[in-house]
């Protein structure tokens, strides 16, 4: 209940409110504006912040007890429209892969702070949850020119590298494949075309790795892969009182041993030096 009080405090509000840039809208007939995420004090899009339509798409698709069917669907639509933002921006590069960052004004994307496109997860994995969530295959779309994208464009003969300049479809790849493009970009792809039964959102959550957790409805159960199931036994209070005082215990008899061990020594050095002299 604490984080969800602190999701509604520091998401909510300052997303809707400080952490988004509006941009020149585009066809489609949910959303009548579309936002791009931005950092709260530059007002800059920076790539990482793409994962936040799919924070709130979760949010809205699970609230909390306190939160109203209007709250609800006022984060759906927030996500939805972020969502299409970042898009923009995949869209008006001609790699068709979004720069890291860029300065956001007046509606267009007016200067790249950072050309460079560095395989990052964060946008595919808002397509991914809004897909699963909404069931709109417009997002599989998406998710499917960025695929092409990363083909044409990253695809080396030894694996992917990122682009040093997005606007340049003739630019040269990095000589670097981070672990997170196979861990997350690569596997939200997979997730993103998976029959949506395929680790669904509604028994798993994703760390931010992107590590499929299952849920469990009781902390004491555990279901396997498999469909058997073993109770995880929770140790007393005392068990773990117990268990500090032995290794309290056992270090200050170390620590004992180690100084009378210190002592001998001392003195059968001082004895052999009293009689070779």
């Amino acid at each position: 209940s604490h984080l969800l009080q602190l999701y509604q405090l520091v998401v909510l509000q300052n997303v809707s409110t400080r952490g988004v840039q509006k941009i020149q809208p585009v066809e489609d007939k949910e959303t009548s504006e579309i936002l791009v995420p931005v950092e709260l004090d530059s007002k800059e899009f920076n790539h990482l912040l793409c994962f936040l339509p799919g924070l709130l798409a979760l949010g809205s698709f699970y609230p909390d007890a306190d939160t109203s069917a209007q709250d609800s669907a006022e984060s759906m639509t927030l996500a939805k429209s972020l969502v299409l933002g970042s898009q923009h921006i995949y869209d008006t590069v001609p790699t068709g892969l979004a720069p890291d960052k860029v300065h956001v004004a007046k509606g267009k994307v007016e200067m790249a702070l950072d050309r460079a496109f560095r395989l990052r997860p964060e946008h595919i994995e808002s397509l991914f949850l809004l897909y699963r969530l909404t069931g709109d295959s417009k997002y599989q779309d998406m998710g499917w020119k960025i695929f092409q994208n990363l083909e044409a464009h990253c695809k080396t003969d030894l694996g992917y590298g990122g682009l040093s300049n997005v606007w340049s479809v003739e630019g040269k790849n990095n000589d670097d494949m981070p672990s997170y493009f196979i861990a997350e970009t690569l596997k939200y792809l997979l997730l993103l075309f998976a029959p949506d039964d395929y680790v669904s959102v509604e028994d798993f959550v994703f760390t931010t790795e992107a590590h499929p957790l299952r849920k469990v409805s009781n902390p004491q159960e555990v279901i396997l892969p498999n469909g058997s199931d073993f109770t995880v036994p929770v140790p007393f209070p005392w068990l773990l009182g117990v268990l500090v005082l032995l290794l309290t215990t056992l270090f200050v008899a170390i620590l004992i041993l180690g100084t009378r061990l210190t002592r001998l020594l001392r003195g059968q050095k001082r004895s052999r030096i009293e009689k070779s002299s």
